[in-house]
Formats: C-alpha cells, structure tokens, sequence
C-alpha cells in the first residue's frame, strides 16, 4: 500500500495538486486519492488501478504534464525535454483531443513519475535520481535506467536495483 506521502510525492510529479482526501484537479472534477494510496502492484507497476489512470487522461493529464513530468525527471535543457517526450507520445495512438495524453501515454508518464519518485526516495535527493536514471548502469548492461524500464522486465530490473541501494545493499 503507498502510504500518504509517496502518493503525494508521485502526484507533484505529475503536477496535481495533493490535499488529504480528495485531490482537486483545476477545471475538473476531484479524484479520490485514496485509489492511489490502496491497491495492487502488478510488477513494478505503481500502485495505481486502470480505471484511475484512464481516469486521469480523461480529466488532468495532458501534453503539459508530460512536459512537467519530463523537465523534473531530465531537467531544464528543452532538448532534453523535447526527446524525453517523443520518448512517450505515439503519434499513432488516439487522443481524446489535442491537447490530451493516450490511455498509453498517460500510463507511461504515470510510471516515470513513479519511478523517479522511487529514484529520489531510494538515493536521497532529485540529483541523484536524475543521475541514476539517466546514466548508463552497469548492472543494465551500460544503459540508462530509463531507456530500460521500458518494459516490465526492464522496469523490474529497475526496481530491484533501487530497492538494493535503498536497503543499503551491495550491489
């Protein structure tokens, strides 16, 4: 179960503002954060239901909170913006409007967020998270972190290695 506090810190990923109880999303309905916070994990996967993440790209996620979730994860450069978010957007995918994330878009930005909250949560501070997910990792065979969590075995892999070095591990 994510406790109150990991939730909050995967939603100021994501740019929603977190209150006890429900969070308030500007110009739309409130979402019930009590999904976030309960749950079960599939993998590596946060904590989050499908409903909830389609709830989510129906009402709050958009291009926007890619590109916030990108600059927190990669920095301020806007090329590395730029690639990070072509990184996750399918152009192919439907969209329910312009402006709006795909169901699998908005799934992936979900996972990246978390995954640099559990980043930051296991290292300490945001520049070492940006450093471990951005930086080839000997343990990933040289690649970044982030190129690797990808998919679910690569997210696993992810996940071990900062569960690791949480715990004070050797590698």
């Amino acid at each position: 179960m994510r406790t109150d506090r990991e939730t909050q810190a995967i939603m100021d990923a994501l740019g929603i503002a977190f209150l006890q109880g429900p969070v308030i999303v500007q110009a739309g309905p409130s979402l019930d954060t009590q999904s976030l916070a309960e749950g079960h994990d599939r993998g590596w996967t946060p904590c989050i239901p499908p409903e909830l993440v389609t709830r989510l790209a129906r009402e709050c996620l958009s291009l926007d909170t890619l590109r916030q979730v990108a600059a927190t994860i990669v920095g301020s450069d806007e090329a590395k913006v730029t690639a990070f978010e072509q990184q996750v957007l399918d152009p192919a995918l439907p969209r329910l409007s312009a402006r709006a994330l795909s169901l699998a878009e908005c799934e992936r930005t979900v996972r990246l967020a978390y995954l640099f909250v559990r980043a930051r949560t296991a290292l300490g501070t945001d520049v070492e998270a940006r450093e471990f997910l951005l930086e080839g990792h000997p343990m990933l065979a040289g690649r970044a972190p982030i190129d690797v969590s990808g998919s679910p075995d690569g997210g696993d892999q992810v996940m071990r290695i900062l569960n690791t070095l949480e715990h004070g591990l050797a590698l």
